[in-house]
């Protein structure tokens, strides 16, 4: 077995879990209702986001905020070209990404969270390790999902069970992804923070999305197709 899944195999049910690329943008907001078997349960009180792994550091967390949830987000970026040349370069149009609950696994050994969202992408494209990493998740550790309502406007939904968390937000700061990233096929997408911009939001005031794998771009549209996704993983902590 892999060694992620040999890692991990003893704090997380076995699934499987591998998402396709190369496929049409995922419409937004058209999730399946379902319901979330496993809460945030486990202590997050002592846990640090590592505010030192990349330089200049990201903003710090506002003033009375705690740490209420950290997941592992899986899913692509969202990218359109005008024309497949080479003078164009490709546009961001949001993301999508699904959400599973990380807590307990952030509050026993945070490194090793962060090395499994690396493998989440640098796998991707061979079956036999995507299987042995996806035996660490379980469909039911799913908690939430990611989306955009727009372009600028990210949401961050945890409305699944009893859950009633969500936010919708806005970009407030942005950090290059620190040198040894796991880069997929053209780069890790920036580290970057993300704050409630909206009185919809519910119980989530701030956001953070870190220890990214994959996502980026190519450098320009040449060959691409005029809507494309490109794979990432990372971790997302959020504060309210």
């Amino acid at each position: 077995m892999h060694f992620f899944a040999v890692a991990l195999s003893a704090l997380l049910p076995t699934a499987i879990l591998a998402l396709p690329t190369g496929q049409a943008l995922p419409p937004t907001k058209s999730y399946p209702a379902r319901q979330a078997s496993v809460s945030t349960s486990c202590d997050l009180s002592n846990v640090q986001l590592p505010f030192n792994a990349t330089s200049p550091e990201l903003t710090g967390i506002s003033a009375g905020l705690s740490l209420k949830k950290v997941v592992i987000g899986q899913g692509t970026q969202n990218y359109t070209c005008s024309s497949a040349t080479a003078s164009e370069t490709p546009s961001a149009v949001g993301a999508v990404a699904t959400f599973y609950d990380a807590s307990c696994l952030v509050s026993t050994d945070g490194s090793l969270l962060s090395q499994l969202t690396g493998g989440l992408v640098e796998f991707s494209s061979t079956s036999s390790k995507v299987l042995a990493i996806s035996e660490v998740l379980n469909e039911d550790l799913v908690i939430g999902h990611h989306f955009f309502e727009n372009p600028k406007t990210p949401v961050f939904d945890f409305r699944m069970a009893d859950d009633k968390d969500i936010l919708i937000a806005e970009k407030t700061d942005d950090v290059d992804a620190p040198s040894g990233s796991v880069s997929g096929t053209n780069g890790a997408v920036d580290w970057l923070k993300v704050t409630s911009k909206s009185a919809d939001s519910v119980g989530l005031t701030e956001g953070y999305r870190i220890f990214t794998a994959g996502g980026s771009p190519p450098t320009t549209c040449e060959d691409q197709d005029s809507d494309f996704t490109v794979s990432y993983a990372a971790e997302y902590w959020f504060y309210g």
